[in-house]
């Protein structure tokens, strides 16, 4: 089953590379055949980021879990915070 799924996975990475006219070799590996695919994959395109550009829009991407940069982070923090101040039932 193994053999079997890695043989997939390479003649699926080949047949992508094939589709985009990349040339590759036949011998290379499974890694290879990745970097090959990651190096050449077109960036991704939403279509609400280009909803947002037609109309004007600039859109700005924060990391995730930032604490200092997302809302969300500051709050969920405070609320587990008072969380564990009120947790009687489990002590470590």
């Amino acid at each position: 089953m193994t053999i079997i799924c890695f043989f997939y996975i390479c003649f699926s990475f080949q047949d992508w590379l094939k589709r985009h006219c990349i040339s590759y070799q036949d011998t290379m590996t499974k890694p290879a055949l990745l970097e090959l695919v990651r190096m050449n994959k077109p960036a991704p395109s939403y279509e609400i980021d280009n909803l947002i550009r037609r109309h004007g829009h600039e859109i700005l991407r924060l990391p995730p879990y930032h604490p200092q940069l997302n809302a969300i982070e500051l709050i969920w923090s405070q609320l587990k915070a008072i969380v564990r101040s009120r947790n009687l039932s489990f002590r470590y």
